[in-house]
């Protein structure tokens, strides 16, 4: 006996129709399968997304046009229809104010295949401030061509600083680097004496004091460095102590008192002195050299303005690592300098002493230190004034 027919259900009925569809749909899902990925990446120098700009994108064949704009990441990502022969695709940046050449052409582009475009906005997007914000620092020369370089800086607490630096602030050709970690303080110095500046970035701590950590960046070659030095606190300060071609950092706790911790100096073979002159030692410690062997000495001077108006003189040799004090009348309001009057290669400490009378006016008593005792006294008329022992072929007197 037949079975009666029976209807299908509406699920089934329902399926069926889907499955129709899905069938009917076939061709189309086939032609997406002929389509090429395109991804367009918009930033700024630093990474910063950069989002509304205009992309264009173009097929020879199917000819075709899509246009769209970058989201919140600086993202746009198409699927564009090509030729199973090969199209060529072209990817036009104009609208988008990138820096370099806009337009991308890639040729050959066959179903499936990924294109990738990156493109580089002219402008920092925030987050930045323009460095130095100190008077002090305002002269910065990244490439030593004579003109003044754009330097921008983002600290990252805990962080390496970001660094941009924009040759001749056109806007174009910046270039960034990641350097340091933590909170620091910024300066500037032509560590290599190339006539380009080299940023220094110097470590701080509770009520920004110096930690001792110390980095150093090159903007010209891209070159870092760091180290560290000192026992925290104190001042860091750079000076040719060795001949060579570079700079050398050394380190002070108290620039007002030699005397109030170890002197730590790194030459350019990385070798390490420390000085420490005695406790009641006062004033800056000055790198000069004293003892001709190449290496600057340092020497602390403090004035007395009691007890005969004396000058107190402390200076360390590199030579023989001692220490020596002498005292002279300081009966001057000038400084001390520095000035080979013998010609033997080692600088003498120059006091001006007391005002005497002489046969055409006042004259001022000059008093001589190497290091070792006194090497000359002398009377110069006052009118000389005391730089004139300094010029080169001056008015030295005669031991």
């Amino acid at each position: 006996m037949a079975r009666p027919a029976r209807s299908a259900s509406p699920l089934v009925a329902a399926l069926l129709a889907l499955a129709a569809t899905s069938l009917l749909a076939a061709p189309a899902q086939a032609s997406s399968r002929d389509t090429a990925r395109v991804e367009v990446r918009i930033e700024d120098p630093l990474g910063n997304p950069i989002d509304l700009r205009l992309v264009v994108v173009t097929v020879d064949d199917p000819a075709s046009t899509i246009e769209a704009r970058t989201d919140e990441r600086g993202r746009v990502s198409l699927r564009v229809p090509v030729s199973a022969a090969g199209s060529t695709v072209t990817v036009d940046l104009s609208g988008a104010g990138v820096m370099g050449d806009p337009v991308h052409v890639f040729p050959g582009v066959v179903p499936r295949d990924r294109i990738d475009v990156a493109g580089a906005w002219p402008l920092l997007a925030g987050g930045f401030f323009r460095e130095p914000q100190n008077e002090e620092f305002y002269d910065f020369d990244a490439d030593g061509d004579g003109t003044d370089d754009a330097l921008y800086r983002w600290p990252r607490d805990g962080l390496p600083d970001v660094l941009a630096v924009d040759i001749d602030a056109d806007g174009v050709g910046v270039e960034t680097d990641r350097v340091g970690a933590g909170d620091m303080a910024l300066s500037l110095v032509d560590i290599d004496l190339d006539g380009a500046d080299e940023v220094v970035l110097t470590g701080e701590g509770a009520g920004g004091a110096f930690t001792g950590a110390v980095w150093t960046y090159d903007p010209g070659t891209g070159a870092e460095d760091s180290f560290s030095i000192g026992g925290g606190g104190g001042w860091l300060y750079w000076s040719q102590l060795d001949g060579a071609a570079d700079l050398d950092p050394w380190w002070v706790a108290d620039p007002s008192a030699c005397g109030a911790g170890p002197i730590e100096r790194i030459l350019s073979d990385g070798s390490r002195e420390h000085i420490q002159f005695p406790v009641g030692a006062r004033g800056f410690p000055r790198a000069t050299d004293f003892d001709a062997d190449g290496v600057g000495d340092l020497r602390c001077a403090a004035y007395t303005w009691s007890s005969g108006d004396m000058w107190t003189v402390w200076q360390w040799s590199s030579a023989s690592g001692a220490i020596e004090t002498f005292s002279a009348p300081g009966l001057s309001p000038a400084l001390p300098f520095e000035v080979d009057c013998d010609a033997d290669g080692v600088q003498e400490t120059a006091i001006p002493g007391e005002l005497v009378a002489g046969p055409e006016g006042p004259e001022r008593i000059y008093r001589a230190y190497e290091y070792g005792g006194q090497t000359w006294e002398s009377r110069v008329p006052e009118a000389a004034l005391s730089v004139s022992l300094q010029a080169p072929g001056g008015a030295c007197p005669v031991p």
